[in-house]
């Protein structure tokens, strides 16, 4: 599955994480925002086409991790606010690290690195560290609603990444459902910002 596409599927986890919101912690959704979500979903739909073929193992691994980071997030917003986020990252990192040493021996095993990989390891490191600190604080201290629909920008950097290094080339109608998944995003942005400017 193209860079490109799982991080397409994978954007379902925002609609993932306020079903669970609303269920699990009792949170209020107004239909403005819904909407900004669910054509944020549209677009996501636009670049997978389901139907197009070739793909369902890729999903069912994508649909498995936006799952897996819906209840990682709603769990990072029920944990005590004493608990500082920097604490949580931290741990989260660790549980990550074991969990990977646990995967690697179970499949291929470990592999002798190079230079260069070292090299981007460390980089994958560095940001993943950055991103998952970001991630902690924003679930933790915003409205989920209003901070899900940024996640799908997450699409926009695959596909430029994908472009640079991957050779990938997306077509016009993954560009468009790309455009689409960062409008609904800065839609939620403004509508957060006037709800709370009325508060």
């Amino acid at each position: 599955t193209p860079l490109a596409t799982f991080s397409a599927i994978v954007q379902i986890t925002p609609i993932l994480v306020t079903l669970g919101a609303i269920v699990f912690l009792s949170q209020r959704v107004g239909w403005r925002r819904w909407g900004a979500i669910g054509i944020g979903l549209a677009g996501v739909l636009l670049i997978i086409r389901p139907g197009a073929g070739g793909r369902s193992a890729g999903a069912l691994l994508a649909l498995g991790a936006a799952s897996a980071m819906a209840m990682r997030d709603l769990s990072t917003r029920a944990v005590p606010g004493h608990i500082g986020s920097a604490q949580l990252a931290v741990w989260g990192n660790v549980i990550m690290v074991l969990a990977g040493g646990v995967l690697m021996a179970a499949t291929e095993g470990p592999v002798a690195l190079t230079l260069p990989d070292v090299a981007a390891l460390g980089a994958a490191i560095v940001f993943a560290s950055v991103a998952y600190f970001a991630i902690t604080a924003a679930m933790r201290a915003g409205d989920i609603a209003a901070v899900v629909p940024y996640r799908y920008t997450r699409l926009v950097f695959a596909l430029i990444l994908s472009m640079l290094f991957l050779g990938e080339r997306p077509d016009a109608l993954t560009l468009l459902g790309a455009a689409i998944v960062v409008g609904a995003g800065i839609y939620a942005l403004v509508r957060e910002s006037r709800l709370h400017a009325r508060r």
